[in-house]
C-alpha cells in the first residue's frame, strides 16, 4: 500500500506497457492526473482499509450473481 501511496504523489517507479518509468511519468502517460494528496491522506492510503473495502465489494458483487444463478436454477 505505501507504494502505491508513493505513485499517488508521484514519487517512486512504475511499470507502464513494459517499460519501468518514474512515477509521474507513468501517471502522465497513463493519462491519471496525480491527486494532491493532503495531510491526513497519507495514512489513509497506506492503512489498508480501502483494499479491503475494495476486496469486500468484488466479493459481494459475485456472491450476489452466484445467487440468482442459483435462484434461476430452481425448479
Amino acid at each position: 500500500m505505501a507504494q502505491v501511496a508513493l505513485l499517488l504523489m508521484g514519487e517512486g517507479e512504475a511499470f507502464f506497457q513494459g517499460a519501468r518509468l518514474p512515477g509521474r511519468v507513468a501517471l502522465e502517460r497513463a493519462g491519471i492526473p496525480a491527486p494532491g494528496l493532503q495531510a491526513r491522506d497519507g495514512l489513509a492510503t497506506i492503512n489498508g482499509s480501502n483494499l479491503l473495502t475494495a476486496m469486500s465489494a468484488l466479493q459481494l458483487y459475485d456472491i450476489n450473481r452466484w445467487l440468482k444463478q442459483a435462484e434461476s436454477r430452481v425448479p
